[in-house]
């Protein structure tokens, strides 16, 4: 409708968080609905014209209400990718117990549970022993998953990924029992997005806080296939960055054809401007970009 669509789930508190796009040209976004008092899953899906797509789900809409031993599982859906059959991937944060973990379910084509997928379409990961929040995630060429987002391992919070095969199981050649978790700075920092190079490099960005959380940087660490920090990356494989002003905090990457890396986000000036910061492949900023590799809008 001129160019807008705004889709209801019937919940009072609704909210798409990410979006995809499949090769048909139909749209995927994915987020989250209030559901039974608590929050689940909630995937739309377009066609290309705008309408919902009525082959997907009830009327183009599914709300996945998971449960874990008799509990209903409160989920947040933060980021979302197309397979290259069809199957849909979602990844978020869900909250048991008080605490909260990362969570990846994977739809069929029709907005079905995919049960080929952990056995019943889902899987949910403590990374540690704290609160783990997922917000992001990236598809390699093989089928895998890499999901990014942070840890809480004490006493701050640290990057943490986890890497899962096509079944769902973790992926046990990367980090840790398929885990990685990254003290960027010595307070709390975050990784909200990441992607794959071509060579097989996952690269994250996201914010560490300085200490007494006086200010805060945008952060990027590059990790070799194996889940080590890559240390041909700035020699230890993390960059952080002051962009403008006392706050600095990356929310999304673009991988450029020449090796180079593009961080998005914001940076604190009069107000709360768009920050850009671009990276040469070894991490250094490259100074052909803006004013020494950095542009605030």
């Amino acid at each position: 409708n001129g160019g807008k669509v705004i889709t209801t789930f019937g919940s009072s508190d609704e909210e798409a968080e990410a979006v995809a796009l499949q090769g048909d040209g139909k749209i995927v976004a994915a987020g989250y609905a209030s559901v039974g008092g608590g929050s689940v899953f909630a995937i739309a899906r377009y066609n290309a014209d705008g309408t919902l797509d009525t082959s997907f789900g009830t009327g183009g809409r599914v709300t996945a209400q998971l449960d874990n031993f008799g509990q209903q599982i409160n989920a947040h859906a933060y980021a979302v990718a197309v397979q290259p059959d069809g199957k849909i991937v979602a990844a978020g944060t869900a909250f048991t117990g008080g605490s909260a973990d990362f969570i990846v379910v994977r739809y069929n084509s029709n907005g079905s549970l995919d049960a080929s997928f952990s056995g019943n379409g889902w899987v949910m990961t403590d990374i540690d022993a704290g609160n783990d929040e997922a917000a992001a995630m990236a598809l390699q060429p093989d089928g895998k998953i890499v999901v990014a987002g942070s840890a809480f391992v004490g006493p701050y919070k640290d990057f943490a990924l986890a890497r899962f095969n096509v079944d769902g199981s973790l992926d046990t050649s990367f980090g840790v029992g398929g885990k990685v978790t990254t003290p960027v700075g010595d307070e709390d920092d975050f990784a909200d997005a990441v992607a794959i190079q071509g060579d097989g490099k996952i690269v994250a960005a996201g914010v560490v806080y300085e200490p007494g959380l006086t200010g805060s940087n945008f952060a990027l660490a590059r990790y070799s296939a194996n889940g080590t920090l890559d240390s041909s990356f700035d020699m230890d494989g993390v960059v952080t960055t002051s962009v403008a002003g006392a706050y600095s905090h990356a929310y999304a990457l673009a991988l450029a054809g020449n090796g180079q890396i593009i961080a998005g986000g914001t940076a604190q000036m009069d107000g709360i401007d768009f920050a850009l910061a671009q990276y040469n492949s070894d991490g250094s900023l490259d100074d052909t970009f803006g004013t020494g590799g950095k542009v605030v809008t």
